[in-house]
């Protein structure tokens, strides 16, 4: 990103915060800025096709273009930008595609779900569904691509990004008004068709992962973020090793986790996987929530978080449960009273695996870990998941 871009948009950021702090004196270097938002919004989005144009654009430029043209989407900067002829649907379409096209969907979902005025245009239209991911889309050619995304359907996706690609080209002997949305959709398609959940997954057409797919879609999450693709890439679903992963907050570890679970417990059916989380707090938010899908998708799941000693409740029913979520306490008083579920987990996914290296706790969980490897359990893999792992040695 050119060098004179980058100080405008910091110089626009500081007037921004100097505004909503109601500073009375603005620095002279900073006055031109009120007098050429319209020329600064120009520049940026003459930036983003730049940027698109160039392939070796960096994600933290996207992010910084992205905050940039979300600061023209504000909502307290309606008649402000309306009289310089700002039109903010179109200033929050920019932004959100900027973080798309940087590898930061949930940032251009959020963004985009702040525009206020319904959409007119067709074009803009499919690039709101695919960025916003409404329920119900407003665009036949996206509700047609959420179909066949579900169905498995990846020529009729690869069909959807020629089709506008070529519409695109056509476009620009229309004008701007048709070429710009359009050319937006294309690069939009053009990177879903390569992130989607089908193209990521291991044989990603088939209908063994239908379930899955179909779960994840009416959530909204249509593709798979940087961090869950290169996991999968390397082998995470495939691959029999043990893997440590560090997966900052947001990253999407929930996501990861049930997609392993899903391929592990399929791909062995007569074996059971356990999730280990620290906390009860946690076990109890994931029995509404991972749990839930799991046993939807038609994979028995259950939580156990009652104690060291397990209740009789939580031995019951053992031998048809496949998922187990669990705090490590009271994994180890079920290992101790059901030998026979002991020796059908096949995989323990370890959340928060830094937890190795805590005084308190940490002992007890490597214990826990210890006695797991050395007494007749069937337990394959073992997976460790945390936003931070400064032991990333140790635990290996």
């Amino acid at each position: 990103m050119r060098t004179s871009l980058l100080s405008w948009i910091g110089d626009a950021d500081a007037l921004r915060h100097m505004n909503r702090f109601n500073v009375l004196e603005v620095p002279l270097a900073l006055g031109y800025q009120q007098k050429r938002k319209d020329d600064l919004y120009i520049a940026l989005v003459g930036e983003l096709f730049d940027c698109i144009r160039n392939s070796n654009t960096l994600p933290a430029d996207w992010a910084r273009l992205g905050n940039a043209l979300a600061q023209y989407a504000a909502a307290d900067r309606i008649e402000e930008l309306r009289a310089v002829g700002i039109d903010q649907n179109e200033a929050a379409l920019f932004a959100s595609a900027a973080f798309f096209f940087g590898g930061y969907p949930a940032s251009a979902y959020v963004t985009l779900r702040s525009m206020r005025q319904p959409l007119a245009d067709n074009s803009e239209c499919a690039c709101f569904d695919l960025l916003a991911r409404p329920r119900v889309g407003l665009s036949s050619l996206i509700n047609g691509l959420k179909e066949a995304l579900v169905n498995g359907d990846l020529d009729a996706i690869a069909a959807a990004e020629a089709q506008v690609s070529h519409l695109a080209k056509s476009a620009l002997e229309i004008g701007p008004d048709v070429w710009i949305p359009l050319r937006l959709l294309e690069c939009l398609l053009s990177i879903f068709n390569a992130t989607n959940l089908r193209a990521i997954l291991p044989d990603g057409g088939s209908a063994f992962w239908t379930p899955l797919v179909k779960s994840l879609v009416s959530r909204g999450c249509w593709d798979f973020f940087p961090s869950q693709i290169d996991a999968i890439r390397r082998g995470l679903l495939l691959r029999p090793d043990t893997f440590s992963l560090q997966m900052p907050t947001g990253a999407g570890k929930t996501a990861l986790c049930e997609t392993l679970l899903f391929y592990h417990l399929n791909a062995l059916p007569a074996t059971a996987a356990v999730l280990l989380v620290p906390f009860r707090s946690l076990a109890s938010e994931l029995r509404g929530s991972l749990v839930r899908r799991l046993n939807e998708m038609g994979i028995p799941s259950r939580c156990a978080y009652g104690g060291t000693v397990p209740s009789g409740d939580e031995i019951r029913g053992l031998d048809a449960t496949r998922a187990l979520v669990a705090t490590p306490e009271t994994l180890s008083g079920i290992l101790g009273a059901n030998s026979a579920f002991a020796k059908r987990i096949s995989l323990v996914i370890c959340d928060e695996g830094h937890l190795l290296d805590e005084p308190s706790r940490g002992v007890g969980v490597e214990l826990l870990l210890a006695r797991m490897r050395v007494r007749e359990t069937g337990v394959q893999r073992y997976i460790f998941m945390s936003a931070i792992i400064p032991n990333i040695e140790e635990i290996n």
